[in-house]
């Protein structure tokens, strides 16, 4: 009897399984024939939408527009602050370098005079004058390499641009309108004037 209710059993799985299978390919042609379903948007919508996302690309670009502004300004004036920085800087060490000079000037004035060139206080005059020397070349090197130029127009036509005259010298033998002499040498910063030459210059 339990040989037959099994073989019931294995008779029915068959007969169950081709429907089943039917049933689901039917579902899936009729999910695939459905047709899709479209959603129509008013043209006054339509329109509306189109002016409101022109509305804010132009809320983009004037916002671009603005930042970049912003940042031109802020370096522009991280530019001038380093300028001027740089400018003071740059009055400070020529003061240091006209006292140099100066002091080059007064030792050489000193060991002319000097009666005795072998003494030891001329020979410590010439260290001297040598690393005074040596110092204002570094000083000059410094100076240079921040773009500062010294100006020195010895024997050069007068420039009003970088020179500027403090007295008019006849009866020189250099041509009309040469400085004569360097009262005090200028300096510029950037092809920009620092401090402009104070010379004498050959009158006509």
């Amino acid at each position: 009897m339990n040989d037959k209710r099994n073989e019931d059993v294995g008779h029915d799985r068959p007969a169950d399984q081709p429907a089943a299978d039917s049933a689901d390919q039917a579902a899936a042609e009729t999910h695939e024939s459905a047709p899709e379903q479209t959603v129509e948007v008013p043209a006054s919508q339509w329109q509306q939408l189109q002016q409101q996302l022109n509305t804010q690309q132009e809320q983009v670009l004037r916002i671009k527009a603005e930042a970049d502004n912003q940042l031109k300004r802020e370096q522009r004036q991280l530019e001038r602050h380093r300028q001027l920085a740089l400018e003071q800087v740059m009055r400070q060490l020529l003061e240091v370098r006209d006292s140099m000079e100066m002091g080059l000037q007064a030792s050489a004035a000193a060991e002319a005079v000097g009666s005795d060139s072998e003494s030891v206080a001329a020979q410590q005059l010439q260290a001297l004058r040598n690393g005074m020397q040596m110092t204002l070349k570094l000083l000059d090197k410094t100076m240079a390499d921040h773009h500062a130029e010294i100006i020195d127009p010895q024997g050069q036509p007068f420039d009003p641009e970088w020179h500027e005259a403090v007295s008019m010298q006849a009866g020189s033998e250099l041509p009309a309108n040469t400085v004569v002499t360097v009262m005090q040498k200028g300096c510029r910063l950037h092809d920009r004037l620092l401090r402009p030459a104070m010379v004498v210059v050959a009158a006509a």
